[in-house]
């Protein structure tokens, strides 16, 4: 009698377990989604080709890919969740009687996919991938001491000369992004498609014939051109540094053999959680201007908390996309909300660390990847205009012994 009720245990136990897996089974919905594409405005006798777009959940973190594209709409199924969506081909198009030949890519943030059937139309850019300087590095976080305190002003940036010809960096700005990846307001009015908003510049003196980069070399702006290993054993030598960022206002430090780098806007400040964007420009003229009240922006949002609904605005620089050359998107990935660049200067971003303050960020930068192959010799960074597949994160930075 006791082995049958064994055996009837057992069936019940089965029979059970059938039911919850057919439980869960249905409890994963699933989404027919219809993906449209707009073409870039303004080109002529544009014809698309080997599309492939990317969906990633980012709750699951699951990609899904697919390049069944029939004309400029994609059917897929996917899971329900929320999901950003990247894609990238080619483009034909005639520009001044020539035929031109370029890539062609698209990025929408945070899309929100339930239902039986849902859609969406995403606009697709040209790629502007340019041979010019590259951010090849960024080291925001700042070292520990061997105590394990945090230390300051270690902090640099290394900028790459990644074309083929002697590039002068008289002239070239720094940009800090206004708003942080980790906090998405509805910014009004929305420039993001043709302007960034700006909270700091630096800018690097001459004429255009003083500091010339060889191509393969680069620079490094430091936050301090100090020898840091003298206060921290664990920190660098920035004293060979390029240059410095140096604030006459304050008691800042100044080492008169390191050149000392302007600040015409305001104050820059490395974001020492990565919650902050950075970019290089030309930007024309730069002292006057930062002082034109025309290239000021002014934002509006509503912030809302509980019940409670705030009106709030701001005032920054806004400097042209035209004028940036190149852009990298850092933030928390716990955190993370939107990138704060148009995508056609970056559709990705790249970090240290995974949550907020985190402890493992100390000590670590996010850097450019070197292409696997050298042109007459010259190391290549890989420059796709998109920061997460081009950067390492969490990386060992390269002044570190």
């Amino acid at each position: 009698m006791k082995q049958y009720f064994i055996i009837f245990s057992l069936i019940v136990t089965s029979i059970f377990s059938l039911s919850s897996c057919n439980d869960d089974n249905n409890s994963i919905r699933t989404t027919a989604f219809t993906l449209t594409t707009e073409n870039p405005k303004d080109l002529t006798d544009p014809s698309v080709s080997n599309l492939t777009a990317s969906f990633k959940n980012i709750n699951t973190g699951r990609t899904t890919t697919s390049n069944a594209f029939s004309g400029n709409q994609l059917e897929v199924e996917l899971t329900e969740g929320i999901y950003h969506i990247t894609i990238e081909g080619n483009v034909k198009y005639s520009f001044e009687e020539q035929e031109m030949n370029t890539k062609i890519k698209g990025y929408k943030e945070s899309v929100n996919i339930t239902g039986e059937t849902a859609s969406s139309s995403l606009t697709l850019f040209l790629s502007q991938e340019l041979s010019d300087f590259v951010i090849a590095e960024i080291f925001f976080t700042g070292t520990t001491t061997p105590e394990g305190k945090q230390y300051d002003g270690d902090k640099f940036i290394k900028i790459y000369n990644n074309s083929d010809t002697v590039l002068y960096a008289d002239g070239l700005s720094v940009l800090v992004s206004e708003f942080l990846t980790v906090t998405k307001q509805d910014y009004t009015p929305d420039i993001m498609s043709k302007a960034m908003a700006v909270s700091a510049i630096i800018t690097i003196p001459g004429d255009g014939t003083v500091y010339p980069v060889q191509p393969g070399e680069s620079i490094i702006i430091a936050d301090n051109g100090i020898d840091h290993r003298e206060a921290n054993s664990q920190s660098f030598d920035l004293s060979k540094a390029d240059f410095e960022i140096f604030y006459d206002e304050t008691n800042d430090i100044d080492n008169p053999a390191v050149t000392n780098i302007k600040t015409p806007y305001d104050r820059f400040l490395f974001h020492n959680r990565g919650s902050k964007s950075m970019a290089l420009a030309r930007i024309p003229n730069i002292e006057e201007y930062v002082l034109d009240s025309v290239n000021m922006y002014h934002y509006e949002y509503t912030f809302v908390f509980g019940e409670h609904v705030i009106p709030m605005d701001g005032d920054c620089l806004q400097v042209p996309n035209e004028y940036i050359i190149d852009a990298v998107n850092m933030t928390i990935p716990a955190e993370f909300q939107w990138i704060v660049t148009s995508p056609s200067l970056d559709m990705g971003w790249t970090h240290c660390g995974e949550i907020d303050k985190d402890q493992n960020r100390y000590n670590k930068s996010v850097r450019r990847k070197v292409l696997p192959t050298t042109v007459n010799g010259i190391e290549k960074l890989q420059d796709t205009n998109n920061s997460t597949l081009d950067f390492e994160a969490d990386a060992v930075p390269s002044l570190a012994k």
